[in-house]
């Protein structure tokens, strides 16, 4: 399998636990050709990579929200997709929960992996776990690049960043019409930009972290 995709609404089995729950799916998704040892073995390793040890014989519905969603997560996991896409992964979580996910989302990037999330409104310390910005407005690109140039990119298009301004609620500002600038540079610019895939180099293992921000 190339890609996986994870939903914002989760379908998990409330009366399983986590070891269950992976392992079952390590059934359902490996071929017979794979040994038994062999698939406890990547449970395991699923399990540590998450960390889920502490409520692996855990039922599912007594679980946390952060922890479902790296359940969720796990399953995914069995095949070694090399591309992962999340739909709002942090959806519905607290500020700690979120920033546990998204840690291990990067986790994920930085092991070899694509990682893809549409996510709304991040903190500004979430933000940064992201290496790139794919950012829309009215359907078209107003930025697509490295987290660190956004704010030099918007300023040059007429849109200052206030100081210690969250630069997440600043572009969806932006992208919201709400600030005065030239909207069309920044679409023009987006345009003749690379993408980041091609500039980062998406063979590297530090290079891997994709984050897709929708208006």
């Amino acid at each position: 399998m190339n890609s996986s995709y994870i939903p914002q609404d989760l379908t998990l089995l409330g009366k399983l636990t986590v070891h269950e729950t992976l392992e079952y799916a390590a059934r359902l998704k490996l071929p017979p050709s794979v040994t038994k040892s062999t698939r406890l073995e990547m449970v395991a390793h699923i399990v540590q990579l998450l960390g889920l040890e502490k409520c692996l014989n855990n039922y599912v519905e007594k679980l946390s929200g952060g922890e479902k969603k790296r359940v969720s997560i796990g399953e995914e996991l069995i095949t070694n997709p090399p591309i992962m896409i999340f739909d709002e992964p942090t959806s519905g979580l607290d500020s700690v929960s979120t920033v546990q996910v998204v840690t291990h989302l990067k986790d994920l990037a930085h092991s070899g992996r694509t990682v893809i999330c549409v996510i709304h409104q991040p903190s500004s310390y979430v933000l940064q776990l992201f290496d790139d910005v794919y950012l829309l407005s009215e359907g078209q690109c107003i930025y697509n690049g490295p987290v660190g140039d956004i704010v030099s990119t918007f300023e040059e298009a007429g849109f200052p960043c206030p100081q210690y301004y969250n630069r997440a609620d600043f572009i969806l500002e932006v992208a919201s019409k709400q600030r005065n600038g030239n909207l069309d540079m920044l679409i023009s610019k987006a345009r003749e930009r690379p993408t980041s895939v091609s500039e980062n180099g998406l063979g590297q293992q530090d290079e891997k972290f994709r984050n897709k921000v929708l208006t």
